[in-house]
C-alpha cells in the first residue's frame, strides 16, 4: 500500500495549489485531486491502493502561519 500526502502550498496570489507525495514521487495540481491524479498516474499497477492524507490549509497549534510559509519556501525550491 502506497501512502499520499497532500499539502496545501500558497501561492503569490494568496490563493492555494497542492502538492501530493508518495515517496520520492511527488507532483502539483490546481486542487488536492489533480495533484493526486498527477500522482497516481506516475506510480506502477502494483502501487495504485493508496491511503491519502490532506492536511487543512490553515494555520493550527501545531503547525503556525510562519511554518506554513516555510514549507512553502521549501517545495519551491
Amino acid at each position: 500500500m502506497t501512502r499520499v500526502a497532500i499539502l496545501p502550498v500558497p501561492t503569490a496570489s494568496g490563493d492555494f495549489s497542492y502538492c501530493a507525495i508518495a515517496g520520492a514521487k511527488q507532483s502539483q495540481g490546481r486542487t488536492a485531486g489533480e495533484a493526486l491524479d498527477e500522482l497516481t498516474r506516475q506510480l506502477p499497477e502494483e502501487e495504485s491502493t493508496t491511503i491519502v492524507i490532506v492536511q487543512n490549509p490553515r494555520p493550527d497549534r501545531f503547525f503556525g502561519h510562519a511554518q506554513q510559509r516555510r514549507l512553502s519556501e521549501l517545495m519551491d525550491g
